[in-house]
């Protein structure tokens, strides 16, 4: 994975992430201040709206990385973050997929379906991607700290 889809996929995580939790709270925690109102808070149209234009790039970087860094890690055996990332994989499928059901199907009972389907699989999806990024900077610090183990014994003798 090179650096530009890295930095695709993890701003469009956080943009996602973060919209997505502030809207789920803004909607179901919050309560209107004026009783007639339709949204409980004057900015949860406004996350919804940014939740739904990131949601695309983070799709998009997902499939940038199936080749290069999914099936590369699949292929080569890497053991380093397999579970969380094996994981992932059937879980953005979910998300993703609830993710947009919820906008097209207006059956009250499929659309409470998909919204309960969306908000669990996307707290799952935060989970795993959370431990996953701290795995790949495990494996990062110990390869750095092994590199610098080598170079000082190589220099040493």
């Amino acid at each position: 994975m090179n650096r530009l889809e890295a930095w695709l996929l993890h701003i469009s995580n956080i943009t996602v992430i973060a919209t997505g939790l502030l809207y789920a709270y803004m909607h179901y925690l919050m309560k209107p201040a004026d009783p007639f109102s339709v949204v409980n808070h004057p900015w949860e149209p406004y996350m919804l709206k940014m939740h739904i234009v990131g949601a695309p790039f983070l799709i998009v970087g997902i499939g940038l990385i199936v080749h290069s860094h999914i099936l590369f890690k699949l292929n080569n055996g890497a053991r380093s973050g397999r579970k969380t990332g094996i994981g992932l994989i059937p879980i953005f499928v979910i998300m993703a997929l609830s993710g947009y059901f919820l906008q097209t199907f207006s059956d009250p009972f499929v659309h409470k379906a998909m919204v309960i389907t969306h908000l669990s699989s996307g707290a799952i999806w935060f989970l795993f991607y959370i431990i996953h990024q701290l795995s790949a900077i495990k494996v990062k610090r110990t390869m750095t700290n092994g590199a610098a183990l080598r170079r000082t014994l190589q220099n040493n003798a």
